[in-house]
């Protein structure tokens, strides 16, 4: 499984805390999947919101996927 957290969502700034894909499944894509459809919901709620993330422990991560 996998699970992405946001820290909090406003109208004005959003802030994603962690991404985390249990070690069977890493390497699949499942990663930028729940990310990208984390980022998907805090637009719906929040257009306007500037989203971040928190990336001190999944830099690599965040690199290839950006």
């Amino acid at each position: 499984g996998s699970v992405a957290a946001a820290g909090f969502v406003t109208d004005e700034a959003s802030l994603i805390t962690g991404v985390a894909v249990d070690r069977v499944f890493r390497n699949k894509g499942l990663g930028s999947e729940v990310l990208w459809g984390l980022i998907y919901k805090i637009r719906e709620k929040h257009p306007k919101s500037m989203i971040f993330a928190e990336t001190q422990n999944a830099a690599d991560f965040y690199i290839k996927n950006s």
